[in-house]
Order: C-alpha cells, then structure tokens, then sequence
C-alpha cells in the first residue's frame, strides 16, 4: 500500500494470487502506476486488483494509469474520492483502460466508483469472457455520464447506487 506519498510511480510488477489488492494507494498526490501485471488478484469478497483513493495533483499531475494488464481474478479497479477524473479506453485520459487489458477475463466487478464527480465512462467493452460479474459499479457519484458501453456475458452491466435511498 502508498499512502500519502508525493510523486510515487510502480511500474512493471506482476501481481499474482494475492487474494486482496495487488495495488492500493490512498491519498498523495501525482501517481503513476505503468505496465503492472495482475493474475488472479483481488478475489477476497469485494476487494479489487487495483485500488485508488483520494490521489490529487502536485501541479502537474494527478494521475497517470496506463499499460496494466489482467490476467484472471475477481474485481479489478476501484476508483474513490476524486473529482473530474478522466477514463477512457484510448489517447491519454489519467487512466486509460484498453478494451484489450484483460478485463474481460474479471470474474466480478470490473469498474467500481466511489464517490467519483463529473466523470464520463464511455465507449467501453466490459464484457465477460465467462459469465459472471457486474461490468460497472457507481456509489455516491454526482454528475457522471455513462454512454456507449457494452456489457456482455455479465450478470449485472451497471450498477448504479446512491448513499440516500427514497423513503
């Protein structure tokens, strides 16, 4: 875990069997993770592969997530308390998803959000090669925009919660 850590990177690890996170950082500010490898990872309960909380800018950047890869396992990203996040499965957003990652070989939730404002999650396939799993999960996000994805072969496509229910 990288908690409160000014200018971190990790890069080119392989992750394999750790039946909590693989990555967890929380707070700090300007992250990099690059070219990570996840094998079955994340397969305790809800805990995902890649865990990232609360990181912001130094100035010149927030951010950065690019080249990971998936191999297996059960939850794969979460995503919590930041704000106009950008994602997109191409160009440069501060995460960048391919469609070819390995995502579809995550057996549970691959995107989770928490408490992720004014964020879009576009043009995305997050579909399963097995069934199984919930494509994308929000809690508690304000202002975002889901278009264009697709979610096959899941048993759930989106999730989408709130931390108020009507009465």
């Amino acid at each position: 875990m990288v908690n409160n850590s000014i200018v971190s990177t990790i890069s080119g690890n392989t992750l394999t069997n750790n039946f909590n996170n693989g990555i967890n950082v929380s707070n700090g500010q300007n992250c990099t993770i690059t070219n990570n490898t996840f094998t079955n990872c994340g397969t305790n309960g809800n805990t995902p592969s890649l865990t990232i909380n609360g990181v912001a800018t130094d100035g010149t950047q927030r951010l950065s997530v690019v080249g990971n890869t998936f191999v297996g396992g059960k939850n794969g990203i979460s995503l919590a308390n930041m704000d106009a996040l950008t994602i997109a499965n191409t160009g440069s957003p501060e995460v960048l998803l391919p469609d070819n990652d390995g995502k579809a070989t995550l057996t549970g939730t691959v995107i989770a959000l928490s408490n992720i404002d004014n964020t879009t999650i576009a043009n995305f396939d997050l579909s399963a090669a097995t069934f199984g799993g919930t494509a994308l999960s929000t809690f508690n996000c304000d202002n975002i925009t889901i278009q264009n994805n697709n979610a096959t072969n899941r048993s759930a496509g989106i999730m989408w919660r709130t931390a108020s229910f009507p009465p």
